[in-house]
């Protein structure tokens, strides 16, 4: 197992904002917005990678931890194959999502996962953790709905603490 180069480069304790978009709520009343942590861990000899975030919907603090591991291509430095699993106290029901990578050509980790909707087909959930420069980091999370349409439902930007 291995973690991408972008888990070691972001590696610590991170702060800052993160915005909820709930697009079912009138207008005026769709995007929150919060203090939040976020922790990235490289594992053990970069044998897998944890996200630990933190963040408040209502005054009622929540949390989600994300877990992920990949192939280390025996000739470079790539990591391929990523899967993860995750869980937060908000945007998940009781259960652990098993998430699969997206390639995308980047360093941004994309993993993406699906849950069964009260009726008709599975939704997905896309997470994106991407470097933006040494001191900035984003966590993104992405709702897609069955026929494809893509709604942002957080978007976290974080400056190392």
């Amino acid at each position: 197992m291995a973690t991408p180069t972008v888990v070691r480069q972001a590696q610590g304790s991170w702060r800052g904002r993160s915005r909820l978009n709930l697009p079912w709520l009138p207008e005026d009343k769709r995007i929150t917005e919060s203090a939040s942590t976020l922790q990235v861990i490289d594992g053990l000899d970069s044998s897998f990678g944890t996200v630990s975030y933190t963040w408040e919907y209502e005054g009622v603090p929540q949390a989600g931890t994300l877990i992920f591991a990949g192939a280390k291509d025996p000739e470079g430095d790539r990591v391929s194959g990523l899967t993860g699993a995750w869980a937060d106290s908000w945007h998940q029901s009781a259960s652990i999502m098993t998430l699969a990578e997206i390639p995308n050509g980047t360093e941004t980790i994309r993993l993406q996962g699906s849950y069964p909707a009260e009726e008709g087909p599975d939704w997905g959930w896309r997470l994106e953790l991407e470097l933006v420069s040494p001191e900035a980091l984003e966590f993104r999370m992405v709702n897609i709905l069955p026929d494809g349409t893509e709604m942002w439902a957080q978007h976290g930007t974080y400056h190392r603490a």
